[in-house]
């Protein structure tokens, strides 16, 4: 688990959400460990070697995913069926975008501009673009 319960509080409140600090140990606990799950493997497990998870920005990501989290419990994990796929989807300042329409999948992943933000200076800018290439038998 990225963080403590006890800094996500400082954290939240001192942006003025005091959901965290409202809500039982065990409810702020486990929306802080979902919100662990969704930064490490959708961030941290793809950084660039020059990054790891040790870095502060990476609690203040998860702080974030653990407020919407507590908000809406699941909102990080749910199952999709890549021919229903909606649009856009909508809670708080997370959107769920779809990308270049090629992976269905991949684009239902909700995004939260902040987050991305944050950690992209750790993310491949175009992952396809990386390779290896021969010319020649």
């Amino acid at each position: 688990m990225y963080g403590t319960i006890e800094d996500w509080r400082a954290y939240a409140l001192a942006r003025g959400d005091n959901a965290p600090t409202q809500a039982s140990d065990t409810l702020a606990t486990a929306a802080l460990v979902r919100a662990s799950d969704y930064i490490r493997f959708h961030y941290v497990e793809h950084f660039l070697p020059h990054c790891d998870a040790s870095m502060p920005f990476v609690e203040e990501a998860t702080y974030i995913a653990a407020s919407l989290e507590l908000a809406t419990p699941g909102f990080f994990s749910t199952n999709i069926v890549p021919n229903e796929a909606i649009a856009e989807v909508a809670a708080g300042s997370a959107r769920v975008k779809f990308r270049d329409g090629a992976d269905p999948v991949a684009g239902a992943v909700p995004v939260v501009t902040m987050i991305d933000a944050m950690l992209a200076g750790c993310m491949p800018k175009d992952v396809q673009c990386i390779g290896i290439w021969a010319i020649g038998p």
